[in-house]
């Protein structure tokens, strides 16, 4: 198994290139979105088409933006998660020494 660092290294890891919803409420909600805009695509003068595609960009790119915000908040509480975890490790490890430090020392022979 190759390590995540050199997947991200090479290119080969991109969250926001290979993420999609496989809730099929997500794929109904795009179908209606396309159906709408196909909708009054049809029925507006060319001036407002343009309108609605530029409010359909800027709908995109505030998505993209939330997204990116949550994906950021994420990773970060994934991070303070593991070096948490990691932390407690590390303390568990430090009293099992100071514990066994502290045993007293016996003669197998008692």
């Amino acid at each position: 198994m190759k390590k995540i660092i050199k997947m991200l290294y090479e290119g080969k890891i991109d969250p926001s290139g290979y993420v999609s919803p496989d809730n099929p409420e997500y794929q109904n909600i795009m179908d209606q979105e396309k159906e709408i805009l196909d909708y009054l695509r049809q029925k507006l003068a060319e001036e407002d088409t343009e309108r609605l595609n530029d409010l359909h960009t800027l709908s995109v790119d505030s998505t993209f933006q939330y997204a990116y915000a949550y994906f950021s908040y994420a990773f970060k509480l994934g991070m303070r998660l593991a070096c948490e975890v990691f932390m407690d490790d590390r303390i568990f490890m430090e009293q099992d020494k100071r514990s066994s430090a502290n045993l007293p020392i016996t003669d197998s022979n008692d």
